[in-house]
């Protein structure tokens, strides 16, 4: 007897005791691409199989195989959007979930944008301008697969790369807002819209209202800052000016000083002249004094002396050769000094 409860199980299959009352879920292979076969697989079995599996990434071969049946089995993100929605939940679908959803934006924006070196918001920009006719057609198909297309890039962008908020409410603008559509529709949500509705209208105008506060505020901060700055410039000018006077000031004294100096130079250099040819002239005076008359004088005096020597007696001898020998040393130094 064939009984499948003795055969081995696949890979995929589940033991009965990891499984819930529901006994189809033994059945669903923890595969992405089982996920996007043409017959749907429920995302709560889908993840039971993953985490009884423990499969913490999808292999190559299967990432490559269900990626080609996602544009044919899935073209509206039903599926697709099912996994994003719980990427949370499993290691594996989160592993692939995001780098496809890069790859997948790079394909929508075109070939000659690398969506990794642009800007959140300039990636946003572009996504809507291509997505922009199957918004507005008629085609529900073609629109549902815009829709996704555009939640899928918002998601990646507000969760990987950081984009603000209000510039995707911006960005998004355009495409709902048309001749005072907003306040009707603002009317028409808080009317009848679902409590989870109005409190995202209620987010949304807070968050706007927080931003136009900041915003404000950081105007007035540059406001004050330009004027502070204007303040310290026109003090700053001033101060060069003071500056600049009192460097010419400096100038013209230094000029002066200089002026001064150099006529007190010149003064002391005619003064040296001057007393140079009068120290020449005394010199010459004294020359002649000495020379003349004062060595005549001491001359007469030491030949008066030799004469009263030999007049006199023994006992004057002595002083007189004395006074004689002084006359003579003057007149020696006088000669050495006239030379």
């Amino acid at each position: 007897m064939n009984d499948s409860r003795t055969q081995p199980t696949s890979h995929y299959d589940m033991d009965k005791s990891e499984t819930s009352s529901d006994g189809a879920a033994a059945l669903v292979p923890p595969d992405l691409e089982a996920f996007f076969d043409e017959e749907p697989i429920k995302i709560s079995a889908f993840l039971r199989a993953l985490k009884v599996a423990q499969r913490r990434r999808f292999e190559a071969p299967d990432i490559e195989a269900a990626e080609a049946k996602i544009s044919k089995n899935d073209p509206e993100g039903a599926r697709l959007w099912l996994l994003v929605s719980n990427a949370r939940q499993s290691d594996a679908i989160s592993g692939w979930l995001w780098p496809y959803a890069m790859r997948r934006i790079g394909e929508t924006v075109g070939a000659g944008m690398d969506v990794a070196e642009m800007g959140p918001a300039d990636v946003l920009n572009a996504v809507i301008e291509t997505l922009s006719p199957g918004l507005h057609c008629s085609d529900k198909h073609r629109f549902k697969a815009a829709q996704f297309q555009l939640r899928l890039t918002l998601l990646w962008l507000l969760e990987k790369r950081n984009l603000d908020p209000v510039l995707a409410a911006e960005a998004l603008r355009p495409l709902f807002d048309h001749a005072g559509a907003a306040d009707r529709e603002l009317r028409r949500t808080l009317a009848r819209g679902s409590l989870q509705e109005i409190k995202a209208v209620v987010t949304a105008l807070t968050l706007s209202d927080q931003k136009l506060r900041a915003a404000l505020t950081d105007r007035d901060s540059e406001r004050r800052q330009k004027l502070d700055l204007r303040i310290r410039l026109e003090s700053s000018e001033k101060k060069q000016q003071e500056n600049a006077l009192r460097i010419a000031a400096l100038e013209n004294e230094c000029s002066r000083l200089l002026e001064v100096s150099r006529a007190e130079r010149k003064r002391s250099e005619n003064a040296d002249k001057h007393h140079g040819h009068d120290l020449t002239e005394m010199k010459a005076y004294f020359r002649v004094f000495m020379g003349e008359r004062l060595t005549t004088l001491l001359g007469d005096a030491f030949d008066g002396l030799a004469i009263e020597i030999e007049r006199s007696g023994q006992n004057g001898v002595t002083g007189l050769r004395v006074a004689q020998r002084r006359i003579r040393n003057a007149l020696d130094e006088i000669e050495e000094a006239l030379r």
